[in-house]
C-alpha cells in the first residue's frame, strides 16, 4: 500500500491540473504559461515548452522560465523531433539528444538539452502542436514522467485548442476595431470627398471632404439620393439609369474613373473627378467614390491646349493646328464632296517696315493684319499664321476660281485697311482642292501661286494652275473675235 502512495498522490495531482487548466478562463499566452509551468512540475523537467504547428515549421510559442529566452525559436517540422511527434501522432522519447537522428542536433546543444519527450496536441482531429519536457542529463525521464505528459498532451488538447481559436477570434476583434478605427481617420482626413452608397443611391457615408465640396453636411447628405446632392437634373436621370445597369451586371461590375459635371449647393457649377468601386455587402451592392474637384485642373488644360495651338502673338491658329483643319478638311471633300479653297498671303512691303520702324512696329502690324482679317472671312472660315508675315485662310464650300477671288479681293483690302500709313499690302495665292489632295500638296500649291502673284507685283492674286493674269489677257486679244 506504501507504494501505491507516490502513484496516487501523482495522479491527483495530474488530476488537479487539468481541472484547473480546463476550466481556466485566460488568454492564450497565459494558459499556454500555466500549461508548460504545471508540466515542468509534475515532471521534474528543467525545461519545458509548447511548439505550435506553422507551415512547415514548429514554432516555440512558450517555454518555462529557463527557456523563456528561446520563446520564437523555429524548426523545421520535418528535422525536429517535434515535426516527427505532430507527423505520427503519438509520444516520443529521445534518451539522448547527441545519439538521436531524429532530432534537430544544433537546436539541442544551443539549449544545452540531452533527453527530451514530446506528446501531440490535438484539437478536433488535427494536430496542432506538442507539449515538451526537456533535461539536461541523459534519460532524464522515466516511465511515469512520459505517461504523466501523456495524460496531460490528451486532455490539453481540447483545452489548448480552445484558447487557441479564442485567441485568434480576439486577435481578429482588435485587428478589426483597429482597422475600423484607421478607416474612421482616413475618412475623417481626407483630402478626397469619400461617398458611400447603397445599390439604390442613397448615401451612407458622407466625409468631411464631401462636406467641403459639395456643401452639404453629413447630417444633412446621409439617408438622401447623392445624385440629387451633387448632380444636375439631366445628369441625375444618367446616374439612376447607371445605377439600374450596375445593379443589373452583378459580379461583372468593374471599378471605374470619370469625370463629370456637378454642381456645388449654391449652384455653383464645377467638374469633379470621381473614382468608384462596388462591394457586395451581405447580397446587395454598395458603392464608394473617391471625387476631387478638378475645375481649374481643366482649365489650365484647355489653356495649355490653346496655348499649343494657337500663335502667341496674334491669337490665329497656328501651323500644326490649321494643318489638322486643313486634313479634316480634304477628309470631307473625299467623304461627302465639300469642296474646299486655300488662299495663302504674304505681306508686302512687311520687311521695309521692319528694317525701317522696327520690330515692334512690324509686330504691332501682324496683330492689326490679323484683327481686319478676322472682320473680313466667314464664320467657318480657317484662318492662321503660318509664321514671319505669311497667312493662310481655308474656306470651306469653295471649289471655283470665282468666288476664291471674290474673297482673296475682300483679303487685300483688308490687309490695306489694316495699317494705311505704312503702305502695307498682300500677295494672294489660291490652290483649289481636288480630288486626291493632301494637305501637303495643297499647301505647297497655294505657296507657289502666291509666289507667281508677287512676280505681278503688290497687291495682286495667283491660282494655281493658271496662267498669270497680264499672259491671260494678252492671249485674249491675241484671239481674233467671230465675225
Amino acid at each position: 500500500m506504501a507504494s501505491a502512495t507516490p502513484q496516487l498522490e501523482r495522479l491527483r495531482s495530474i488530476i488537479q491540473v487539468q481541472a484547473q487548466l480546463t476550466n481556466a478562463h485566460l488568454d492564450l499566452d497565459a494558459f499556454m504559461q500555466q500549461v508548460v509551468d504545471s508540466l515542468q512540475a509534475l515532471t521534474g523537467a528543467d525545461g519545458a515548452v509548447v511548439e505550435l504547428v506553422e507551415g512547415e515549421e514548429m514554432v516555440y510559442r512558450c517555454a518555462s522560465p529557463a527557456l523563456a529566452r528561446h520563446v520564437g525559436l523555429r524548426l523545421q517540422r520535418e528535422r525536429s523531433l517535434s515535426g516527427l511527434c505532430v507527423a505520427r501522432g503519438e509520444i516520443l522519447y529521445s534518451q539522448d539528444t547527441d545519439d538521436d537522428p531524429r532530432v534537430n542536433r544544433d537546436a539541442c546543444r544551443r539549449l544545452g538539452i540531452r533527453s527530451m519527450v514530446c506528446t501531440p496536441l490535438y484539437c478536433r482531429g488535427d494536430a496542432v502542436g506538442v507539449l515538451k519536457v526537456m533535461s539536461r542529463k541523459l534519460r532524464g525521464f522515466d516511465e511515469d514522467d512520459l505517461q504523466t505528459l501523456e495524460l496531460l498532451g490528451a486532455s490539453l488538447g481540447g483545452a489548448l485548442g480552445r484558447q487557441v481559436a479564442f485567441g485568434l477570434r480576439m486577435q481578429m476583434a482588435t485587428r478589426l476595431h483597429a482597422s475600423e478605427a484607421r478607416l474612421r481617420a482616413m475618412l475623417q482626413h481626407a483630402h478626397d470627398a469619400i461617398v458611400s452608397m447603397d445599390a439604390r443611391g442613397v448615401v451612407m457615408e458622407w466625409n468631411p471632404a464631401a462636406e467641403r465640396l459639395f456643401g452639404w453636411s453629413a447630417q444633412e447628405a446621409v439617408g438622401r439620393p447623392m445624385a440629387a446632392l451633387i448632380f444636375a437634373q439631366p445628369l441625375c436621370d444618367s446616374h439612376d439609369d447607371g445605377l439600374s445597369c450596375l445593379r443589373e451586371a452583378g459580379e461583372a461590375v468593374r471599378p471605374s474613373r470619370l469625370e463629370l459635371q456637378a454642381v456645388h449647393r449654391d449652384g455653383r457649377e464645377m467638374t469633379i473627378e470621381l473614382s468608384w468601386s462596388g462591394t457586395h455587402v451581405e447580397g446587395s451592392w454598395e458603392f464608394t467614390g473617391f471625387m476631387r474637384d478638378i475645375t481649374e485642373r481643366k482649365r489650365l488644360e484647355s489653356a495649355l491646349q490653346a496655348m499649343a495651338r494657337q500663335d502667341a502673338l496674334t491669337g490665329l491658329l497656328n501651323r500644326r493646328a490649321f494643318m489638322d483643319a486643313l486634313i479634316q478638311a480634304l477628309y470631307r471633300l473625299d467623304r461627302h464632296g465639300v469642296p474646299a479653297a486655300l488662299l495663302f498671303l504674304d505681306l508686302d512691303g512687311f520687311k521695309r517696315l521692319n528694317d525701317t520702324q522696327g520690330h515692334q512696329a512690324g509686330d504691332a502690324a501682324l496683330v492689326a493684319v490679323a484683327a481686319r482679317l478676322r472682320e473680313c472671312v466667314r464664320g467657318n472660315d480657317v484662318l492662321a499664321r503660318l509664321g514671319g508675315d505669311e497667312f493662310v485662310l481655308l474656306a470651306d464650300g469653295i471649289g471655283e476660281e470665282a468666288p476664291a477671288r471674290a474673297l482673296a479681293q475682300k483679303v487685300l483690302q483688308a490687309v490695306v485697311g489694316a495699317m494705311p500709313s505704312s503702305a502695307l499690302s498682300c500677295s494672294v495665292g489660291i490652290a483649289l482642292a481636288g480630288p486626291g489632295s493632301t494637305a501637303t500638296g495643297l499647301l505647297q500649291q497655294a505657296d507657289h501661286a502666291m509666289y507667281a502673284a508677287k512676280q505681278q507685283g503688290r497687291g495682286t492674286v495667283a491660282v494655281h494652275g493658271q496662267a498669270p493674269l497680264a499672259q491671260r489677257e494678252a492671249a485674249s486679244a491675241a484671239v481674233p473675235w467671230p465675225a
